[in-house]
Order: C-alpha cells, then sequence, then structure tokens
C-alpha cells in the first residue's frame, strides 16, 4: 500500500494503516486488510480502467444503498463514510472505500454444507427483504434502465448478432455453443419471466462474494452491482454458484437453499428451475461471447460453463432438482 492512500485514511478516517496485507479477488480493483487500533478494515480500491465518472456515480449509490441495508438487518459489512460519502476519493482522482473486515471465508461449492446452503438462502431472501424498505428513489435511475432494456430483448439481440458472425477461424466450441443455445430462443422466455418478482437485488451472488462460517453465512459482501431486476437472478447464479458440482446439481443444497429462501417469500422446487433458466436469459449474452472461448478467462470461465449447462439440461431441469 502507497504512502498516499496512508495518509488518506489517517487523514480522512483517523485511521493508521498499521499492517495493510494485500487481498485476493476482484477484477483491476485492489484490497488490503488493514489493521489499526485493535480493529480490522479491508479497503478496496477501485481500477480506473473499469470506473469512469458515469460508473463511479452508479457504484455511490449502490454502495449508499448498502449502508442503507445493513440498518435493514441485512447481512453485509459495514461502511465507513468519508465526509458523509461511502467512496474517498485520492489527490490522483483514483477511488476507494472502507469497510468491516468480517470473519468468515469463501468456499467452493464442494465444500459448501447443506446447512450452510439453507443459511445462504435465509440470507439472500432477507437481502430482498430488506431491499424492500428501500425508498423507491433510491432506486429509481436503475428501475428505468431495467426496463427500457427487458432481458430478453436483449438476449434475443445479442443471439442474432452471433448467428449473423463470421465464424472463419472461430474455436470450435464457442461455434457450438452458438449453435446449441440457439433452440432455446424459440421457447417463450418472455412468459418465463412473467409474474417473477422484480426489485433491487445483489446481481453477484457467485462464490467469491459470500463469506461463510462453520454452519451459516457470516455475511454477503460485493454489493457494488446492486440494481433493479429480476431477483429470481440472485436465486439462480446462487444455486450455480453453490449446488452445481461438476455436471451434476445437488438435490439436497437445492432444496436447503430454497427452504431457507421460503422464510421470507414463497419459493417451490418449481420456482428454482425457472430462476436458473432466468440466470441463463441473463447472462448468457455475457459469457456466450467469442473472447470468452479465445482467451483464458480465469474464474469467469466457470461461469461460462455453468452458463453452457443450463442450456444443455434445459428442458430437463425438473429432473435434477427434484
Amino acid at each position: 500500500m502507497e504512502e498516499a492512500l496512508r495518509e488518506s485514511l489517517l487523514r480522512e478516517y483517523g485511521l493508521r494503516a498499521e499492517e495493510a496485507q494485500p487481498v485476493s479477488g476482484g477484477w483491476l480493483n485492489e484490497k488490503w486488510k488493514v489493521a489499526s487500533g485493535g480493529e480490522t478494515w479491508l479497503v478496496k480500491r477501485f481500477s480506473t480502467h473499469r470506473y469512469d465518472a458515469p460508473k463511479l456515480q452508479r457504484l455511490e449509490r449502490a454502495l449508499s444503498r448498502q449502508v442503507d441495508l445493513l440498518a435493514l438487518g441485512a447481512p453485509c459489512p459495514r461502511i465507513l463514510l468519508c465526509q458523509n460519502r461511502p467512496l474517498c476519493f485520492l489527490p490522483d482522482g483514483t477511488a476507494y472505500m472502507v469497510m468491516a473486515f468480517l470473519p468468515g471465508r469463501t468456499l467452493p461449492p464442494e465444500r459448501v454444507t447443506v446447512e450452510q446452503m439453507a443459511s445462504l438462502g435465509e440470507a439472500c431472501g432477507r437481502i430482498h427483504r430488506a431491499f424492500d424498505h428501500l425508498e423507491p428513489r433510491a432506486y429509481r435511475e436503475e428501475e428505468a434502465v431495467w426496463r427500457a432494456n427487458p432481458p430478453v430483448a436483449l438476449l434475443r439481440g445479442h443471439f442474432a448478432a452471433r448467428a449473423a458472425e463470421k465464424m472463419d477461424g472461430a474455436p470450435p466450441a464457442y461455434r457450438q455453443a452458438v449453435r446449441a443455445q440457439l433452440p432455446l430462443l424459440e421457447q417463450d422466455l418472455e412468459g418465463l419471466f412473467s409474474g417473477v418478482p422484480c426489485g433491487m437485488a445483489h446481481e453477484d451472488f457467485t462464490s467469491d462474494n459470500v463469506l461463510f462460517l462453520p454452519g451459516r453465512v457470516s455475511a454477503v459482501v460485493d454489493f457494488d452491482r446492486n440494481q433493479f431486476g429480476c431477483r429470481w437472478h440472485d436465486v439462480g447464479r446462487a444455486l450455480l454458484s453453490f449446488a452445481l458440482e461438476g455436471e451434476d446439481l445437488s438435490k439436497e443444497k437445492v432444496r436447503a437453499f430454497c427452504a431457507g429462501y421460503a422464510r421470507h417469500f414463497p419459493f417451490s422446487l418449481a420456482d428454482a428451475a425457472r430462476a436458473l433458466r432466468i440466470a441463463w436469459c441473463i447472462e448468457a449474452p455475457w459469457w456466450v461471447q467469442r473472447v470468452c472461448f479465445e482467451e483464458d478467462q480465469g474464474k469467469a470461465t466457470r461461469f461460462r460453463d455453468e452458463i453452457l449447462w443450463v442450456g444443455a439440461h434445459w428442458f430437463e431441469l425438473e429432473e435434477q432438482i427434484c
């Protein structure tokens, strides 16, 4: 951690970085575990390559909502405010934030227990319930963007472009992935979303963003992307991130998650299958792209493969779950 950041922490927060250990995770952003006066904090500096001025404005709105969510009982870290704002800026314009460093650790899906999965479902429901208590003005802009760009329209536009794309030299796996997804566009995808609850959601329920203690969730982190959308996307993404082990979806884990979530909202196993299809609709345009098959995408390769798995098992998801 360079001196400019240390000086800013002391000046703006009164935190003297006695120890600063780099923390892995997060695309291009930098994080440190900082010890100061017997307390431990996480300092996160945001990449200037990822965040221009408009994106920083959206990020600050998202983090302001996280502050409100904690007060409403959501299991998320406390953010320290800088002049009443969740972001602080260095002299060069780089943005960073400070939040509580919470106990727990991230786990791969094969190490998450059924008991932890039930706790995760309950945590997801509790977060959605907390979002319900936010004032509509806190997310009006995000809702307008989402309603102007419905997921199925984006999906169909994406695959229309893929179908018209010249495939000369394209990786065979990419060509196959495009062909395999096209029949799914013939399904009633608009009907898939009909009646499904919309509202503010976390929108990044991946294994990097959940901290576990033995038997339960400690916290859900990284609310940077929280926005208005289809809430069951959070559910579908959580099931793919924590219940899909290789080529098999753990029925026990799916049932446990559904039971935990149902403590806050009515939710069935049939709803879980629908949530997985919704996750495919939203994420297929992200991951079924040529670059995702030409270059090593690191952990994003897992996200791609999870979405391909949903497409390959589209017509048998209920059998996978029930």
